[in-house]
């Protein structure tokens, strides 16, 4: 079993992990109990315990997060064989400011009337924990992985695992 870290250099790799990433799938409860994802692109520089994301007023995101606060955001970089979860309380609503500070022109596709739509809000998901899977990419690795496992039935050992806090 993996025990929970604490610690500010755990809480700075799972940032390190995600920040390139961008987009994650942010998993919601709907009116009837069924879990719901849909990709959110994350709208920071820097991370400390809050993920910020952008939606329209109204839209399912945002209703659901009204109804049932508790969601899951799942982010996978396969290339780098990257992956965390993290889960935690969401609030959207409308913050002029924070639009502003948060907005970046590659999201005029989703939202063409700018920062300032009126149907704008922000989501801020405060992460309360999270779990990294961080395995090493190389494909001389995977192969050697592969011949470990047919050769003795045993999975090779390496990467990291960690469940993190941040609250």
């Amino acid at each position: 079993m993996t025990d929970t870290r604490h610690d500010r250099a755990a809480q700075n790799k799972v940032w390190d992990m995600i920040k390139s990433i961008k987009v994650a799938t942010m998993v919601t409860l709907d009116g009837a109990g069924r879990l719901r994802g849909r990709p959110m692109w994350a709208q920071q520089e820097s991370f400390e315990s809050t993920l910020w994301f952008f939606a329209k007023d109204g839209s399912p995101v945002v209703e659901e997060i009204g109804a049932e606060p508790r969601v899951l955001l799942s982010y996978a970089e396969p290339a780098s064989q990257d992956y965390v979860s993290l889960f935690g309380k969401a609030r959207a609503f409308k913050d002029l400011a924070k639009q502003k500070s948060l907005w970046s022109e590659g999201m005029r596709v989703w939202f063409p009337e700018g920062p300032e739509d009126p149907s704008l809000v922000v989501i801020a998901v405060e992460v309360e924990g999270a779990e990294y899977w961080d395995a090493p990419s190389s494909k001389v690795l995977h192969a050697w992985g592969y011949v470990k496992a047919v050769t003795t039935g045993e999975p090779p050992q390496g990467g990291e695992n960690a469940k993190v806090s941040f609250t």
